[in-house]
């Protein structure tokens, strides 16, 4: 249960190193190639390439980079519209696990599933 608590961890650390470097290089492009010193980007840009990255990564390959790198991967068999569904509901508590960690802690030290795992009925698979 301990190695599986730190797989997981890991790979969501991963998944977030991530999602700052394409941040990162989004506001610069959107800022400009050229003065990248006071880099802004709007709240919903970011909130788009973190919804996006989670989205896009579990429905299309049922694993982000930071889980097929510690080989996790979300359970479920094909891809349709309810499977879309789970996952969107799966990710959106992510800004609330971002900016509050207990919420994402506390919920995978007592059972290993995040809040979103248990309202969308979504299980990780530990290979």
């Amino acid at each position: 249960m301990r190695q599986l608590i730190k797989r997981r961890l890991l790979a969501a650390m991963i998944d977030m190193a991530l999602i700052l470097l394409m941040i990162y290089f989004y506001a610069i492009a959107y800022n400009g190639f050229v003065e990248y010193t006071n880099l802004s980007v709007k709240i919903y840009h970011i909130l788009f390439i973190i919804y996006g990255y989670f989205i896009t990564q579990e429905f299309i390959f049922k694993t982000t980079i930071g889980k097929r790198m510690n080989r996790i991967r979300v359970g479920f068999e094909e891809q349709n519209l309810k499977n879309l569904t789970q996952i969107v509901l799966r990710n959106s508590f992510i800004i609330f696990e971002i900016f509050v960690p207990f919420i994402y802690l506390i919920p995978i030290l007592i059972n290993n599933n995040k809040i979103g795992d248990f309202f969308s009925k979504i299980k990780l698979i530990y290979d």
